[in-house]
């Protein structure tokens, strides 16, 4: 039987790095880590397992129109996530 505790570890090591590869690929000025102290204090996120890869985003960080407001979230699949990232970084610009 597998340690659960490592295979958790290694596949949040894996989802960091893949979101590090994409980010710096893209050249998106950011740089993720996994957060160790998520098991010691409330509402801190996580990265998890045993379930489609998912990341849940505020709205207003996918829609600029949509009031700053951290609860309003939406739930993405990784790739979807990267295809949004790369969309609004790769938009073409409005001619002057």
């Amino acid at each position: 039987m597998a340690d659960s505790r490592n295979k958790g570890a290694a596949f949040e090591r894996d989802i960091v790095k893949r979101i590090n590869a994409f980010a710096a690929e893209h050249a998106l000025g950011f740089t993720c880590k996994r957060n160790l102290d998520q098991y010691q204090a409330a509402n801190l996120c996580d990265i998890k397992n045993n379930k489609p890869i998912r990341v849940c985003v505020p709205m207003h960080s996918i829609n600029a129109k949509i009031a700053k407001n951290n609860a309003r979230t939406v739930v993405l699949t990784l790739e979807d996530w990267f295809f949004l990232l790369k969309s609004s970084f790769d938009a073409p610009k409005e001619a002057a």
